[in-house]
């Protein structure tokens, strides 16, 4: 498979319809608008997610798939809207990605200092002289006064010896001041570093723990990343600076296409499942709530978090603060009690519900780098205390990748209606030299792959990999599930913390993107994909409820859940069945249990020749 084969231009007939799943890797996201712009020939796109920078690609490509057949913004106007459009924002990254990672003032120094760090093209004699250089710039007083200090025992030395001291006559002032220097000057530097640490991590502390929080910059000439994201993704949906930010009630085609005003906010969950069904483009995004040690799919599906009007407007432009508050409705007036405790000031506000939230705010949310990016925060009721209407708890959310950086769960059903493609981000593979694979059959390719590990390095690393992906790779191992996902490789210099790629490496890294979109397109077999789903599905489905059908008569010798229900279902408080449902209830259980035990005397015959890796059920929320 090349990894230069251009996109096709749009086709106009009808298209199949597949969800897409894009992994985390901050630049690595440059692989994906190619790779979404070459399925979008043969498929309409109905879901989309992902984690980090996927979750910026699921983004544009939910609002490139809503834009796919409108017009240009204005009569003229250069910029393409749908998939042409994601394609011309795929070439201009190039110019762009260096510029978009933006700094606050107060972070600028140690931003600097880890930009070189992070430069391809820099060795590392001048990686050094530029930290060097950079640290004592940024803190010249301190590393003077201790240069000072520091010499002056070795001025002492000298002095001495001028005076004609009892020293070995071997030792000179002058070897005194050559001796006594270079450590002197390795103690400023230290303290300059020393100094610089510091005062980053209190500015970190004060910009979300984050270098760069995507809306305050320091180039006048760029847009910080925040700003060009929204900018992007109105661009794609095909709307005018006047239309205000694209909504998520646009991409399911439950808003008008346009508004000037702000439109009132429905109350939350009052789109039921069949509604839900019938969106245009659906998008989620995974984010890492640090306060509450959880990840969470966003939008949320209860309104648990409120937004605070100041925080949000250093973390977004203004059309879309307006969004987030808007000045009528009931929701104006709740909460004013409620203040946040990063600025007392300020009351906070519910979030509007899902279908009136910027898209932008998804891609944000989940793209929080730690350490790179800003946290988001937001606030909530914390009902464990004593008190919980006392005041506000803020809930710091990150980067997605966190806990699931590759949420291939998304929109996974047990019995498929259509495909859900996944891209999958991998280091480049000894073993195998592609840089773009995926099984050539639904029962070969098991993953995960062995990594090496023959330093403490590499074990380290080992660890905290599997911290983060062991989900997720995990999923991968299933058979029905590894099927739907190509593996894209890239090497130490490309995508993940590269700031600075060189055009060619990122035009490279797009190719890579739609070779791999290719390889799905030739490779996936729908038919073989369902069928692989259905036994899987089987198979859980006998486990769990054999496991259930053992427990219902009886449990160690003891009465079992069917007695349970009956005697334990009329006098409990909570979930209760309701009236006059109960003894329905209880039939119906009795009726699926008899049925498994058909099914067990049969010999389990849907599972006969079951996959030989099996899958489990648990229970987790669903955020």
């Amino acid at each position: 498979m090349t990894v230069n084969e251009p996109a096709s231009a749009q086709p106009a007939g009808p298209l199949k319809e597949c969800d897409l799943i894009m992994k985390g890797g901050i630049t690595s996201g440059v692989i994906y608008p190619r790779a979404a712009v070459k399925l979008s020939n043969s498929y309409r796109f109905k879901q989309v997610g992902g984690a980090s920078a996927g979750a910026i690609a699921a983004a544009f490509v939910a609002a490139a798939e809503h834009g796919r057949h409108r017009p240009a913004r204005a009569p003229g106007d250069s910029q393409q809207t749908g998939f042409e459009g994601l394609e011309q924002i795929s070439s201009q990254l190039g110019s762009q990605l260096s510029t978009l990672f933006q700094p606050v003032p107060s972070t600028k120094a140690a931003f600097g200092i880890l930009s070189a760090w992070i430069d391809p093209a820099w060795g590392k004699l001048r990686k050094i002289g530029v930290t060097v250089w950079r640290l004592l710039r940024n803190s010249p007083v301190v590393a003077v006064v201790v240069f000072v200090l520091a010499m002056l025992p070795g001025v002492a030395v000298a002095a001495s010896l001028q005076h004609g001291a009892d020293w070995p006559h071997w030792w000179t002032p002058r070897r005194s001041w050559v001796v006594w220097m270079p450590g002197s000057f390795l103690l400023a530097l230290l303290s300059a570093a020393v100094s610089t640490s510091m005062r980053t991590v209190r500015a970190m502390n004060d910009n979300g723990f984050g270098l760069c929080n995507g809306h305050i910059g320091t180039d006048p000439k760029h847009q910080p990343l925040t700003d060009w994201m929204s900018d992007a993704l109105n661009q794609l949906a095909g709307r005018t600076a006047t239309d205000g930010p694209l909504l998520f009630g646009h991409l399911w085609g439950s808003l008008p296409p346009s508004s000037g005003t702000p439109i009132p906010p429905s109350p939350l969950g009052d789109v039921d499942k069949t509604a839900k069904n019938h969106r245009d483009v659906d998008l989620h995004v995974m984010t890492t709530c640090l306060t509450l040690r959880r990840p969470y799919r966003f939008p949320f599906s209860s309104d648990v978090f409120f937004a605070c009007r100041a925080c949000m407007t250093s973390y977004f432009p203004p059309d879309v603060v307006t969004a987030l508050f808007p000045d009528i409705g009931p929701a104006a007036q709740e909460d004013e009690d409620w203040c946040c405790p990063l600025h007392p000031e300020h009351a906070v506000r519910h979030l509007p519900p899902a279908e009136h939230l910027p898209v932008v705010v998804a891609a944000r949310i989940s793209l929080s780098f730690p350490g790179l990016i800003s946290a988001v925060p937001l606030c909530y009721r914390d009902f464990s205390r004593p008190d919980p209407t006392e005041q506000a708890v803020v809930a710091w959310f990150s980067d997605g990748g966190i806990a699931s950086n590759f949420p291939m769960h998304l929109f996974d059903t047990m019995w498929p209606s259509r495909p859900t493609f996944g891209i999958n981000l991998q280091p480049v593979d000894p073993d195998h030299p592609d840089m773009v694979w995926m099984p050539q059959q639904s029962n070969s390719g098991w993953l995960p792959r062995a990594s090496k590990v023959t330093s403490v390095g590499q074990f380290v690393s080992s660890i905290l990999d599997t911290m983060q992906n062991w989900s997720d790779t995990t999923q991968l191992s299933i058979p029905g599930y590894r099927d739907r996902v190509v593996e894209v490789r890239t090497t130490g210099a490309e995508g993940g913390m590269n700031l600075k790629m060189k055009p060619d490496t990122i035009d490279g890294l797009g190719a890579r993107g739609s070779a791999a979109a290719s390889l799905l397109l030739e490779t996936f077999d729908f038919e073989q994909h369902r069928w692989n789903r259905y036994r899987v599905a089987m198979n859980l489905l006998d486990s769990a409820l054999t496991t259930m059908h053992e427990s219902y008569a009886s449990m160690n010798d003891e009465p079992g859940y069917q007695q349970f229900i009956a005697d334990f279902g009329p006098r409990t408080a909570n979930y209760a069945m309701g009236v006059g449902a109960r003894a329905d209830d209880a039939e119906a259980t009795e009726q699926l249990m008899a049925a498994v035990g058909q099914w067990i005397a049969a010999n389990h015959p849907a599972t006969a020749d079951a996959p030989r890796i099996q899958a489990s059920l648990r229970s987790v929320p669903l955020q």
